[in-house]
């Protein structure tokens, strides 16, 4: 680790092109030589400090700085932009590339997983030789290389295109991406080969929104006095129970406010739980779990790798614990519980009814 350090630390030196990586605190934590010498601003009057002190303060600099909001506030896109950009009587036209590097996919999550089943405890070895865990490191593997972190270089969003063969929904149409079907064929493999099929499924998400959202749920239907029939008030029952086992583990406060009714849009929906809807019922527990960035519960601080991994760990138990049976010792809260109309710090940067935030 510290000789790749020394050799990406040369290379940033070495480069003609000037590098500027914010982390999400707003710190500047890398500065290269040619950006110190573009921008005209000393290497140490920039690390470590915060973007905005060093730069939002600065007047004639509106079309720089608003590039580089975007790449926080629109992060599923990469921005090529010309803009000017003055300091100290000296004004420069930039060619501004900007990236959000960030792990879309639930990357921490599945980590903690990982670890978790591979860590020789004997609560691992007990889970391993009681259950089967088929898990898919990364969906978007072309557009997390290409800079986007929800959809392909082709402007793909995966998620939205499980498209259902009207004749045999069993199958999916030809023209889904090959990344579904690959992993389409290997579901449908699991559920056909003889072997016990598969329980739990599920997509493990992470999402853009408001620094103090926490990890939520997409639980789907509601119960049978909401006026859903008894398949659909099964599932329902199935994923609040899940929800509830994963507070127990993790923590209610780290969670969002269960739904009182996850609505039935997404039966209709090319959505991956829509797939296991449409073939199996609540035979299946299909469901999105979406990570977030920012606090996330942890105010004031911030979320880390550590935080998203003990997450992947307490999804491991929790599965385990749905599998055996076991009933939560205490529940997660649900939106009847919690005070209603959270009141969103940055609306216009994260729109509440966004399409790229709303799955349904």
């Amino acid at each position: 680790m510290e000789r790749d350090n020394i050799i990406s630390g040369r290379i940033l030196d070495d480069m003609t092109d000037g590098v500027i990586a914010i982390d999400l605190s707003g710190t500047i934590i890398t500065f290269n030589p040619a950006a110190a010498r573009i921008l005209g601003i000393a290497e140490q009057e920039a690390l470590s400090k915060s973007f905005g002190e060093v730069f939002l303060l600065a007047e004639d600099n509106d079309d720089f700085n608003q590039t580089i909001l975007d790449a926080i506030y629109e992060s599923s896109t990469s921005h090529n932009r010309i803009v000017p950009f003055s300091h100290n009587d000296k004004r420069t036209i930039l060619a501004l590339t900007t990236t959000f590097l960030k792990a879309e996919d639930g990357s921490g999550q599945r980590m903690g997983v990982i670890n978790s089943l591979l860590s020789g405890s004997s609560a691992a070895a007990t889970l391993l030789a009681q259950t089967e865990f088929y898990i898919f490191p990364m969906h978007n593997v072309d557009g997390v290389i290409a800079g986007n972190y929800r959809s392909t270089p082709k402007s793909e969003n995966l998620e939205v295109m499980w498209y259902l063969d009207a004749a045999t929904p069993i199958n999916l149409r030809a023209d889904v991406p090959q990344e579904i079907a690959v992993i389409h064929q290997y579901a449908k493999r699991l559920m056909s080969d003889g072997g016990p099929p598969v329980a739990i499924a599920l997509n493990l998400h992470a999402s853009n929104s408001e620094p103090d959202i926490r990890t939520f749920f997409y639980p789907h239907f509601g119960t049978t006095a909401q006026g859903y029939t008894a398949p659909q008030a099964a599932l329902w029952d199935t994923q609040i129970r899940f929800i509830n086992l994963l507070a127990a583990r993790y923590s209610a406060d780290l969670l969002e406010p269960a739904p009182d009714n996850g609505g039935s849009g997404f039966a209709n929906s090319p959505f991956p739980e829509s797939w296991w809807w449409a073939n199996f019922q609540d035979t299946v527990m299909a469901m999105t779990i979406e990570m977030t960035y920012g606090r996330s519960g942890f105010a004031p601080r911030w979320v880390t790798p550590d935080d998203t991994r003990q997450l992947g760990a307490a999804l491991l138990w929790a599965i385990g614990d749905y599998c055996s049976g076991a009933s939560p010792a205490k529940t997660a809260r649900t939106a009847a519980d919690s005070i209603s109309g959270r009141q969103l710090l940055y609306p216009a940067w994260y729109p509440p009814n966004a399409a790229d935030e709303l799955k349904y």
